[in-house]
C-alpha cells in the first residue's frame, strides 16, 4: 500500500471512530412539549364533508408513542364513520426541527392525505397548524386548533375548497385510554383515495 492511500485510511479510520464515539445528539428539550400527547386515546366527533353536508359522527383509536430514541413522536389513528363505511387510517409524525427551530407534522392518510406542516404552541397550550393539499383534484386548505389537555384534548378542523368560503369540517375530542391502535401491513392497504 502506498503511504497516501496508508495517510487516507488512518484519517479515515480516526474520522470513524470519533464518530461513534460522539453519539447521537441529545433529545431535544422542546420534545417534552408532546409529553401530554402520549399514550392510547378514544376520540367522538362530528365530521361534515362539504359545507352544505349534514354533520356525520365519528369514533377513533390511536396511539402516540416516542420512536428513534425519542427525537420523534408517532401518532397511528383509525377512524370509523358509520356501519358499511371504510376505515380512515392517518400516521403522523411529530419532531422539534433544531435547523429551523419550530415544531413539525408530517401527516399522511389513506384518503390520500400527505402534509409537512409547521405547528405552533400558543401561551395557553393550543396547537395550532395550517396546510394546503390537492384531494381529488381540488386544492384544499385545512386549519387545525387543538388543545392540549391532561388526558383529554379537544380539536376543530376549519376546511376550504378551492379557496372557498371555510368550513366546520372536523371537530370532537379524545380522552387518554383505550385499546390504542397500530399500522399495519394490512391496514396499509386499505386506500380510499391515491396519494395527494
Amino acid at each position: 500500500m502506498k503511504p497516501t492511500w496508508m495517510m487516507v485510511s488512518l484519517l479515515l479510520l480516526l474520522a470513524a471512530v470519533t464518530a461513534a464515539q460522539m453519539g447521537p445528539p441529545p433529545v431535544a428539550e422542546q420534545m417534552k412539549k408532546f409529553e401530554p400527547m402520549l399514550g392510547n386515546w378514544a376520540g367522538t366527533g362530528t365530521v361534515r364533508m362539504a359545507p352544505d353536508a349534514e354533520a356525520l359522527p365519528w369514533t377513533s383509536k390511536s396511539t402516540c408513542k416516542r420512536i428513534l430514541g425519542g427525537h420523534f413522536v408517532l401518532e397511528d389513528m383509525t377512524i370509523t364513520t358509520g356501519p358499511g363505511m371504510p376505515p380512515i387510517v392517518f400516521r403522523n409524525v411529530y419532531t422539534w426541527d433544531r435547523v429551523t427551530e419550530r415544531y413539525m407534522a408530517f401527516k399522511s392518510g389513506n384518503n390520500g392525505t400527505w402534509a409537512i406542516v409547521p405547528m405552533f404552541w400558543t401561551a395557553d397550550n393550543k396547537v395550532v397548524d395550517a396546510s394546503t393539499m390537492i384531494r381529488q383534484g381540488k386544492v384544499v386548505t385545512e386549519r387545525w386548533v387543538s388543545v392540549i389537555g391532561d388526558g383529554e384534548t379537544s380539536f376543530k378542523g376549519w376546511e376550504t375548497v378551492e379557496g372557498g368560503e371555510p368550513f366546520m369540517h372536523v371537530e370532537g375530542s379524545m380522552k387518554r385510554g383505550g385499546d390504542g391502535y397500530s399500522v399495519t401491513a394490512a391496514s396499509a392497504k386499505l386506500a380510499l383515495a391515491p396519494p395527494s
